[in-house]
């Protein structure tokens, strides 16, 4: 019995032992399936203003709530990023760039290590974290800040913007313009911000690549007077207006004083103004409230639509009227209209996405998110890979990125006077989840009734001879035609009297033929009043009244020389034998000249022939019609070498006239009624000579149109011929009338030399 207690007291602190043992382990083995299932924290920075203070909280503290009310709803998902807690620490950044970036530099210097960067709501702040946050490799998303340069270029490499931005409303500007088929454009911006330098270079970027035609770049630091000169002197149309508000009052106000506005003209421009922005900024330009708004009237700006129409589902979970809802209860005192605050919990959400996406990717590789730190690359890589290629349908709309902006749905808004106030009417939308945008087209209002031009359009306009005026020479050449057919018939039966006879009744009908075809050819140049639509009728037009004109003119001057000529021979014959020269030879002579003009035209015709075109003169005047310029185009008879085979016909013709005008000149004083025309003659040779030149010089030295010229032409030919034929038949005619009038010398001129000049006149002078 002893023995046997003795040996279970020995037995028994080996028991104990043993549970001890037991109870140890089984401590240890539920220690490590605790730390198996604890959460690791993913530590965000995260920048945002804070103090509610501040004078903005009101815009700033929803927005926080924003993000808040994300990380408590990612953090309370089993199904995202589990195992682990998300945790933003924010701090203030006072809207300081300076404050911020030595906050940046604190965080990131001290434990534990952090995977990224939410915030901050201001461009200026933003720009100055992201660029130092490239450096330890964090990627950064921004719910507020929209300057286009941070998510441009190369600056700002892993920077991201939640918000809908000046990269995003670019898209949305180009598929406007494209759909009102607008090529002209003009962008005008502001370059003391990179707020708008950076948007609109990012828009002129894209008017590029469009192969849009940007007509005017222009860009100011404070006074953008001379910007919209430019825009003037560029005729643009389009304008495109990046700046803040004073200087876009200051642009319009501008505008408004050079008549900038109206019909023909459209405004575009960014939607960071208030709404009552033009009546307060008037006071600031040289303008009133309402110069201002007629610039500005139905002008157009494009807005973030932060949210739905419908009630889809969304990222959460919940239907979009529940997120709003329980925003609402989650902040118990702010609205939720501000769609701010919907951007930024999108902003955090996404981050979040991504960093699933990247655990899960980082599993294969039997890493996870625990192994970041600044300098492994290859989780960063993945990361922001997994962030470009979020998509979800967010709180504010749907959300994805093009190149680091947030494509989202976008309003497109017009300005209207509705019942004497201007107000906000929205006229289109965007759609982001299918790039669509969708315009209603009974809401716009056009200035005039119609969409502007982009351009000036010019319209070419035959402009004919008119059909007055060539009524009016058409009568003119049919009189003058008229008499000369009556002075041909009168000088036909009279030929045999001694005073037709001894004019030479012969070279008389070859002068008045010529002056026949010298009033054709008035009503050839003419006749395109009324043929001006057909081409063949114009090449016979061109061709028929240089023809008629040049061939008339050596026919009917032709012989009025060959006649002077006569007396010339006669009068400066030194013997005493008489000079006997009958009409057949002043009809060859008449007959060599025209022969010679038949020959320079048919080689004309042959080498380069005369062809009608439409061509718009330097003098020519456009006609404005509303947006259209209408500019008139006349018919000129041209060809390839016109001047060389004018200056040939000119120079022939004016050594004609020369040697006629020193016929006339040798025989001034002769006054002798049996030669009863050859005063005369020289009289008119006198005077085409003069209006020859004259016309000559004022087509030369004084541009006319083409009608001006006609009239000046064709009152020219008109007035010489008519003149010259009366010249030479009223006296004729007069004669006849009057028979009692004698054929001897007139010693008028000639007293002493009457006697030696009978002797030189022959008798048969007029005979064959």
């Amino acid at each position: 019995m002893n023995i046997m207690m003795r040996n279970r007291m020995l037995f028994l602190p080996k028991i104990l032992h043993l549970i001890t043992i037991s109870l140890i382990c089984l401590y240890l083995i539920h220690l490590n399936d605790c730390n198996a299932t604890a959460t690791k924290d993913l530590h965000i920075i995260g920048f945002h203003r804070t103090d509610i203070n501040d004078s903005f909280a009101h815009l700033y503290i929803p927005v926080l709530y924003g993000a808040m009310m994300a990380i408590n709803d990612i953090n309370n998902r089993t199904d995202l990023l589990p195992g682990y807690n998300f945790k933003v620490q924010y701090h203030d950044d006072m809207r300081t760039p300076a404050i911020a970036g030595k906050l940046f530099v604190e965080a990131v210097l001290r434990t534990p290590i952090k995977v990224g960067i939410l915030g901050p709501f201001s461009s200026s702040v933003s720009e100055a974290i992201a660029s130092m946050a490239r450096y330890w490799h964090l990627l950064e998303i921004s719910g507020g800040a929209t300057a286009a340069n941070l998510v441009t270029g190369s600056n700002f490499p892993y920077f991201f913007s939640s918000n809908i931005n000046d990269v995003s409303l670019n898209i949305v500007r180009l598929e406007f313009i494209q759909r009102y088929q607008w090529q002209r454009i003009a962008v005008i911006m502001q370059t003391t911000s990179s707020l708008y330098l950076s948007g609109g270079q990012d828009f002129v970027k894209g008017l590029h690549d469009k192969n849009f035609t940007v007509v005017a770049e222009e860009s100011f630091a404070t006074n953008p007077e001379r910007s919209v000169e430019s825009l003037q002197n560029k005729d643009a149309r389009i304008v495109f207006i990046f700046s803040d508000v004073r200087n876009a009052a200051n642009i319009l106000c501008k505008a408004y004083k050079l008549g900038m506005y109206g019909e023909n003209y459209a405004y575009l421009l960014l939607n960071i103004y208030f709404p009552s922005w033009i009546d307060i900024s008037a006071s600031l330009t040289n303008c009133t409230s309402d110069q201002l708004w007629t610039v500005a009237r139905n002008y157009f700006t494009f807005a973030p639509f932060f949210g739905y129409r419908s009630n889809p589902t969304i990222v959460s979970g919940r239907t979009y009227k529940q997120h709003l809802e329980d925003y609402r209860k989650f902040t118990a005192q702010y609205d939720p209209v501000d769609g701010y605050n919907r951007a930024v919990y999108d902003s955090v959400y996404a981050l979040a996405l991504a960093l699933n996406k990247t655990e899960e990717r980082l599993r294969s590789y039997n890493m996870s998110l625990s192994d970041f730190h600044y300098n492994n690359t290859f989780i960063f890589n993945i990361l922001f890979k997994a962030l470009k290629e979020t998509q979800f349908l967010g709180a504010s709309g749907p959300f994805r990125f093009y190149s680091r902006s947030r494509i989202g749905n976008v309003d497109i808004i017009q300005y209207q006077n509705i019942s004497g106030s201007f107000k906000e009417v929205t006229i289109g939308n965007y759609l982001g989840a299918n790039s669509n945008i969708v315009l209603m087209k009974e809401k716009i209002i056009w200035p005039g009734g119609k969409i502007p031009s982009d351009h000036v359009e010019i319209k070419t306009e035959k402009v004919p001879i008119s059909y007055q005026t060539f009524l009016i020479f058409l009568i003119l050449s049919v009189i003058g035609i008229a008499v000369t057919v009556t002075f041909l018939l009168f000088n036909i039966a009279f030929r045999l009297e001694r005073v037709i006879k001894m004019s030479s009744p012969k070279i008389n009908n070859l002068f008045l033929l010529g002056c026949i075809l010298c009033y054709v050819s008035v009503v050839i140049h003419g006749s395109e009043a009324i043929n001006y639509q057909s081409l063949p009728a114009l090449q016979v037009i061109c061709t028929a009244r240089i023809w008629t004109l040049i061939i008339g003119f050596t026919l009917a001057f032709g012989s009025l020389f060959s006649k002077m000529w006569r007396v010339y021979k006669i009068f400066t014959n030194k013997t005493a034998k008489s000079v006997i020269i009958r009409d057949r030879q002043l009809f060859s002579i008449t007959v060599i000249l025209a022969l010679i003009d038949l020959v320079l035209l048919t080689l004309w015709q042959i080498i380069d022939p005369l062809v009608p075109i439409w061509q718009v003169v330097n003098l020519t005047t456009m006609r404005t019609q509303s947006n259209i310029l209408i500019r008139e185009s006349y018919l000129i008879c041209t060809c390839s070498n016109i001047t060389i085979w004018i200056g040939i016909t000119l120079a022939y013709k004016f050594v004609v006239l020369i040697f006629g005008a020193f016929l006339s000149w040798e025989t001034r004083s002769v006054n002798i009624p049996a030669l009863n025309d050859s005063y005369h003659v020289g009289l008119s040779i006198y005077n085409v000579v003069i209006i020859c030149t004259i016309g000559f010089l004022i087509n030369i030295l004084v541009p006319v149109t083409p009608q001006t010229a006609f009239v000046v032409t064709g009152t020219f030919i008109i007035f010489c011929t008519t003149s010259i034929v009366c010249f030479i038949f009223f006296p004729k005619v007069k004669s006849k009338l009057n028979p009692t009038v004698t054929y001897g010398l007139s010693r008028r001129i000639y007293p002493e030399a009457a006697g030696e000049i009978r002797s030189k006149i022959p008798e048969t002078l007029g005979s064959e």
